[in-house]
Parts: structure tokens; C-alpha cells; sequence
């Protein structure tokens, strides 16, 4: 295959402590014909200073006054507009790459019905330390949307199996829906951007590492997931009905009821289980003290699970000890190793899914 630009877009806004991480990952690419646009929004820190002290003539900067989250698709849309490559990639400034992320995607494109390609991502702290490692989903049809639409099956779900660091996109693809998406009342592009690709063509799911998504304890989503759980579920909503018409020609068929129901379920146990996913959101990320505050509330609350109460105790008295420093490397969390899928159920299954939303 030539050897096509393929374009980084990187909204930055006060990475200071991680754009340098960012930046020196893309410059040790195995592939090299890239080109790299930082926006950043208006950042208060030493984000910019940094970036200006790692010279590159393939990385082009820009500055903007602060938009904040809720702006967040216009920012990436200006990276989009000034884009040379044919192909797009997403790295945000506190994530960062595997060495051979680009070369490893690059060769499916020559599929022109591929219009985006994506892979297993690892989920890490602030510090860059493991937490969990996300495979790409078991259903072939679903993770290629392959035919047309089959992506919805997981996405209408609120579930989001894709993770961004790990993307790499046709920008004619993001031209002709008009960029890159976010409704006015959700602070995040991803979700939404791949629920309108699903319509466009088909995705290639790679099974290896293409990414690294470095989760802020003081993020939104991780300290309000019942207000994000609302508006995921409102924003599933108005797709299937802004596309019913492209949705029932594809073949796809909602019970919108069902789903409502299903979704409403999700937002009712995110609610009731907020300050226990809080706890062991904290434990994981080594915020001992705040960890027990969150299992405190849980453990004062009148609809409680019995299972989860026993774990939240445990997990109090654990936090005064070393044990938590012996245990948690053996599922996965902070090993030097690679560390494994845990899925989706169990303990910990809870802790991925809570941890799989979004900045």
C-alpha cells in the first residue's frame, strides 16, 4: 500500500503532566508519514510550553480560547478542517500509542468499504499504570458493523465498545456527515461520532493493543455517572429517531420500548450503585481515603445489595492494609505484565464497565 498522511487530531487542554507522554509516543511510530494537530483549548498550565519544547515540523499547534467540554466537537472539527491526510486518528493529549498503532491499521484501508479501524485498548490511571485491558467484542457482525448498521446492536445500548485512542477513520467518511458529533447537552464526540458511522460503512476490528485511555479521577463522567448514564440514554433516543427511516431500509429493527426499558434498568442501577462504583473506582486508582468515604455511603443507603455491602466492608478494612497491593496485580490491575480481559461480570466487571465511560 503507498504511504498515505495520515492525520493525529489531539485536543489538549491542561496536559502539562502527559502531553509530552502523547507527543513522544506518536514521534516513535514505526510509521512515520504523519502529521499532528494539537488544539488546545486554552489551557492554564505549562500545556503549551511543552509542546513548543518538542520540535517537529510534522506537529502543528493551535491555540484557542477555553470552550470547555461541552464545545468539544467544534475543537475537533477544527483539527479536522485542517487535516492534509486522507486518514484520521484520535489521541487526546493525556493518551498515548503503542509503537506500531498506525502501521498496524494502515493496511485495512485498502478495503475501500472500511471506513474506520479500531483495536484492543488498556485502560490506565493517571500515572499510566494498567487497570484493565479491553478486548474488541466476540460478535464478528457487530464489532465490523458488517452488515451495514450491526454496530448499533451494542451501541443503542449506551454500551461503548470502542475505544478512541484506538481509532483510525476515513475522513471522507467524517466529511459527509459533517465532521465529527456532539449534541449540545453531551460533553463527548466519540459515542455519538461512531453511533452515525455505523450508517456509513463497514469497521475492522483489529485484536491487538492500539491504544492507551489514561482515565482523570476528577473527570466528569467518573464523578457523575448518573447524569452521563441520562444523557447517553436521551442521545440513543434521538438517533433512532432522527434515522428510523435509513434504520428500517438497513433492516434494522428497535423496540423502542424494550429498549427504553432496558436503558431506564441501566440508569436506575447506576444511580442506586453510584457511590459503591465510586469506591471501587478510587480503591483501583489508589485513593484509599476517598474510596471508604464512597463505601460509607453505600453502606448508609436503604436499597443496598447484600453482596455489595459485604465487598464494600471488606474493602474498607482492606484499604488500611497492604493487602489491596498483593491482590489487585492479580487481576490485572497494576501488573507489569499484560494484563487480562476480565468481561464484563463479577466484582470487577462492574469496575470496567463503570470505568469504559468517558472524559
Amino acid at each position: 500500500m503507498p504511504s498515505p498522511l495520515i492525520s493525529i487530531i489531539t485536543p489538549a487542554y491542561n496536559h502539562e503532566k502527559y502531553i509530552a507522554d502523547c507527543i513522544h509516543s506518536v514521534i516513535a511510530q514505526s510509521y512515520q508519514n504523519w502529521e499532528m494537530i494539537i488544539v488546545d483549548d486554552g489551557s492554564a498550565d505549562r500545556t503549551s510550553k511543552v509542546i513548543r519544547g518538542l520540535p517537529d515540523s510534522r506537529i502543528k499547534y493551535i491555540y484557542q480560547e477555553h470552550r470547555g467540554a461541552h464545545q468539544l466537537g467544534a475543537t475537533y472539527n477544527k483539527a479536522l478542517k485542517e487535516a492534509q491526510g486522507d486518514l484520521i486518528a484520535i489521541l487526546e493529549g493525556d493518551d498515548f500509542w503503542p509503537p506500531d498503532k498506525l502501521a498496524r491499521q494502515l493496511p485495512y484501508f485498502e478495503d475501500k468499504n472500511i471506513i474506520m479501524t479500531y483495536g484492543d485498548g488498556i485502560i490506565t490511571n493517571e500515572s499510566g499504570d494498567k487497570i484493565f485491558y479491553h478486548r474488541i467484542p466476540e460478535d464478528v457482525s457487530m464489532r465490523n458493523n458488517s452488515p451495514l448498521g450491526s454496530a448499533l446492536k451494542s451501541l443503542i445500548r449506551t454500551e461503548n465498545f470502542i475505544f478512541a485512542p484506538t481509532v483510525m477513520i476515513r475522513k471522507s467518511a467524517l466529511l459527509k456527515m459533517g465532521g465529527f458529533i456532539q449534541p449540545d447537552y453531551l460533553n463527548l464526540v466519540d459515542f455519538p461520532t461512531w453511533c452515525r458511522l455505523s450508517l456509513e460503512g463497514e469497521f475492522k476490528a483489529i485484536p491487538h493493543l492500539l491504544g492507551y485511555w489514561r482515565r482523570n479521577i476528577k473527570s466528569i463522567t467518573l464523578s457523575n455517572p448518573r447524569t452521563m448514564s441520562a444523557e447517553f440514554i436521551r442521545y440513543v433516543s434521538e438517533f433512532i429517531g432522527q434515522h428510523k427511516q435509513q434504520l428500517e431500509t438497513l433492516g434494522i429493527k428497535i423496540n423502542q420500548e424494550e429498549l427504553q426499558k432496558i436503558n431506564l434498568g441501566q440508569l436506575s442501577y447506576a444511580d442506586m450503585h453510584r457511590n459503591y462504583a465510586g469506591g471501587l473506582t478510587t480503591l483501583v486508582y489508589g485513593y484509599n481515603k476517598q474510596a471508604r468515604q464512597y463505601f460509607s455511603l453505600y453502606l448508609r443507603q436503604k436499597n443496598k445489595g447484600i453482596f455489595n455491602s459485604i465487598i464494600s466492608l471488606l474493602c474498607i478494612i482492606f484499604s488500611y492494609t497492604d493487602l489491596l497491593k498483593m491482590l489487585l496485580p492479580l487481576a490485572g490491575i497494576y501488573s507489569t505484565h499484560l494484563p487480562m480481559d476480565i468481561g464484563t461480570g463479577g466484582l470487577l466487571g462492574t469496575l470496567k464497565r463503570y470505568l469504559m465511560r468517558h472524559d
